[in-house]
C-alpha cells in the first residue's frame, strides 16, 4: 500500500510523470504482453484529466484530455494487436511481424 496522494488515480492502474512536458518528446518502453493477460498502454495526457472514479473521464484514451497507444495479445490469436485511442475512438494499427520488444511514442 502507498500513502494517500490527492493526484493519484483511485481506480485505473495508471501513472503520470512528475514533470510536465511542453515540447516535442520521445519515449521508449520495453514491454511483454502475455496471451489474454491484459493490455500494455503508453499514453499522454494533460493536467485536466480526472483521477477519481471509474468513468471514461479518468481513463487514458477515453476522453478529450488523453491519447494512448495500446498493445494486447488476444487469447484467440498468435499476433499482437495495436490500437490508438482518443476520446473513446479506437483505431487499429496494422503491424507486420516480427516485432521488436521496444515501442516508441
Amino acid at each position: 500500500p502507498y500513502p494517500y496522494h490527492p493526484e493519484r488515480f483511485d481506480y485505473w492502474p495508471q501513472v503520470v510523470c512528475r514533470e510536465s512536458v511542453c515540447e516535442r518528446c520521445y519515449w521508449e518502453a520495453e514491454c511483454s504482453v502475455s496471451e489474454g493477460l491484459g493490455v500494455v498502454s503508453i499514453a499522454v495526457t494533460d493536467k485536466g484529466i480526472s483521477r477519481k472514479g471509474r468513468g471514461s473521464d479518468c481513463r487514458f484514451g477515453f476522453n478529450k484530455n488523453s491519447w494512448s497507444l495500446e498493445c494486447d495479445k488476444p487469447s484467440d490469436s498468435d499476433k499482437l494487436s495495436y490500437y490508438v485511442r482518443h476520446n473513446k475512438n479506437q483505431t487499429r494499427i496494422p503491424v507486420p511481424l516480427p516485432l521488436p520488444q521496444s515501442r516508441s511514442v
